[in-house]
């Protein structure tokens, strides 16, 4: 999709609906979820799931994802559990939101994966065979698999594993001011208005 997903091209509709052009750039998560502050000179970030954070507004939700496991499909991928994962190697990305249960043996150290700074980064690791399975959302890994030159060659070779999967709502965070407060009501409202008309169709 050229115009970088569906939650752009949303986002991209709405306030172009609104009077406003939305400029938008492109960095490792890590990094916008740095810059959308109120220290640098932008409004917020997305598209993240679900969560409650100090100084950020959080907008109603843009749609849904589901995020589950990549993997090559020469590899035998049996019941996805604890046990089971700590005999395979994982790669995630750095300060994503991941599956619940997976993010608490994370943190409680029952896991120990390979970091990279961005899903395409993660692709290219499994199809490479520096990992054997990566968290990711589905709609970003097809995305990637038809858009990235180095990883369109694998695309018949990767594989989605639905099981230990978590669907997510996406939503946009914007710092919390006056302004940004009344422009998130704005797109709240059109979002809204635009469920309406989905659910009348």
């Amino acid at each position: 999709m050229t115009d970088h997903g569906e939650t752009t091209a949303l986002l991209r509709r709405i306030f172009a609906d609104l009077g406003y052009q939305l400029e938008i750039d492109f960095v490792p998560w890590s990094r916008a979820v740095r810059m959308g502050t109120a220290d640098h000179p932008y409004d917020g970030y997305f598209p993240e799931y679900q969560v409650q954070e100090a100084g950020r507004l959080q907008s109603d939700s843009l749609g849904s994802s589901l995020i589950g496991f990549a993997y090559k499909a020469d590899l035998i991928v049996p019941e996805i559990n604890l046990q089971m994962l700590q005999r395979f190697s994982l790669g995630v990305v750095q300060d994503y939101i991941n599956q619940h249960q997976l993010d608490l043996w994370i943190r409680l150290g029952l896991l120990k994966p390979q970091y990279a700074l961005s899903d395409q980064q993660n692709l290219l690791k499994l199809v490479n065979g520096r990992v054997e399975l990566i968290v990711i959302d589905q709609r970003v890994m097809d995305y990637w698999l038809q858009q990235d030159r180095k990883l369109q060659p694998y695309r018949e070779q990767i594989r989605f594993h639905d099981q230990f999967s978590e669907q997510k709502t996406l939503h946009l965070v914007l710092n919390d001011n006056p302004r940004l407060r009344q422009l998130m009501h704005q797109l709240n409202s059109a979002l809204e208005h635009q469920t309406r008309s989905d659910a009348a169709r």
